[in-house]
């Protein structure tokens, strides 16, 4: 199986001798609140109960924001995701820049694309550098996957969008010393090839980790039909609609599986999948719809299944649902590509597939529904192999403490 032995150590970065003050104060900027809350809660409850004070700037509503661990401060901030929005993205680089000044933070994390762009470019600015003490000692920037910015195939568009994207990252990790973390191998090769950070300021990580604790097999051994379940954000890309279709494929073919999804539909997303489609899906007896479905429920909704299939288009970082579907005793189907090798071993713990092709995912399901002891197998070598890797968020988190300058 793939992994790379960097993502078993705490990492321990060239910092300058000035740099081994312990942070006080971290500074946390995303590009949205509830995915910030979803993967990096568990490092601010770990800082806050270390006595620092921890600040979240990202886009959402102080209604969002109560569910924060308690003793986070939020700054909410304008940020266009999903697309390119000059005036959206200049109030974005001056409320960066403004909470600088005002935090004085020993430590900046900025986490997924366009904050560490459009962040990064506002912390090397000489109107933040000039001013005595207006630097962060640590600058660490996330990449949870690269981003359609830097998928292959683009229009001339979007290539004028990497280029200038390239541009602004070199800048930042020349004139801040940034400190960068990726899921996986192909992603920090990719950056570390185009000149953007020196191999010894990238790490690797399993995401953000995941309380192993909560996602464990179910304790009475699962029989009957299997069910197959698709859980993640309800988008094009990530294949939703390639599983309905293989779902309906297996209907017409006699299988008895369940097929469950599960997310949301992000309106404001133009990869939204169709609510009608869905619905429409879920009404003929193809899938059964969930919705969206709370963290708190989640571990259970895993134990229910026996597969988990993600037939992603995208360029994952490491898909954190298939890690915990994995600890929770799943078989795992989802796309062929690098980051998801790191947890599928073909033929062991799930299959790799062609997400391009339904007739992929329909071969893989219809091979597990004429043996459902195979799947229920496959799923124990899952769980055995998360119990065996560093993927625990505790484990996930030394790495950033180190990062920060904390001592762990």
């Amino acid at each position: 199986m793939s992994s790379d032995t960097s993502m078993r150590k705490t990492p321990s970065s060239p910092v300058d001798e000035n740099d081994s003050a312990v942070a006080k104060t971290v500074l946390f900027i995303c590009n949205d609140l509830a995915y910030f809350k979803a993967h990096r809660s568990s490092i601010a409850r770990g800082l806050l109960a270390l006595g620092v004070r921890v600040h979240v700037c990202a886009a959402g509503s102080a209604k969002q924001a109560k569910s924060l661990p308690a003793g986070a401060v939020f700054h909410p901030v304008e940020l266009e995701r999903h697309a390119f929005d000059p005036i959206s993205d200049f109030g974005f680089m001056r409320k960066c820049r403004d909470l600088v000044r005002q935090l004085d933070p020993d430590a900046v994390h900025l986490i997924t694309i366009k904050p560490n762009v459009y962040g990064g470019l506002a912390l090397s600015l000489r109107v933040i550098r000039r001013s005595p003490g207006m630097q962060p000692r640590r600058v660490v920037m996330t990449f949870p996957g690269l981003g359609r910015v830097f998928e292959n195939g683009l229009g001339l568009t979007r290539r004028v969008r990497r280029i200038l994207a390239l541009s602004g990252l070199r800048r930042a990790a020349r004139v801040l010393k940034v400190d960068a973390t990726f899921e996986n191998s192909a992603d920090r090769d990719s950056l570390v090839k185009l000149g953007v950070y020196s191999p010894e300021r990238t790490h690797l990580t399993f995401g953000a980790g995941i309380a192993t604790a909560k996602f464990r097999p179910a304790t009475v051994m699962r029989r009957g039909p299997l069910t197959y379940l698709f859980a993640s954000r309800l988008l094009n890309a990530k294949g939703l609609g390639v599983f309905i279709e293989a779902a309906r494929l297996c209907r017409l073919q006699g299988s008895d599986a369940r097929f469950v999804v599960a997310g949301p539909l992000e309106q404001r997303n133009p990869d939204r999948f169709s609510q009608q489609a869905l619905e429409a899906a879920a009404s003929a007896g193809i899938v059964d719809f969930r919705g969206a479905v709370d963290d708190a429920e989640m571990p259970e909704l895993l134990r229910s299944a026996d597969v988990v299939c993600l037939p992603t288009r995208l360029s994952e970082g490491f898909p954190r649902i298939l890690i915990e579907a994995a600890a929770s005793g799943c078989a795992l189907i989802a796309s062929r590509q690098p980051s998801i090798a790191q947890i599928i071993e073909h033929g062991e713990t799930g299959y790799m597939i062609d997400p391009s092709d339904v007739t992929d995912l329909l071969a893989a399901m219809t091979k597990l529904d004429a043996e459902p002891a195979l799947a229920r197998s496959m799923g124990a070598n899952a769980a055995d192999f998360t119990r065996r890797m560093p993927v625990d968020e505790v484990q996930v988190n030394e790495t950033f403490m180190a990062l920060y300058g904390l001592a762990v």
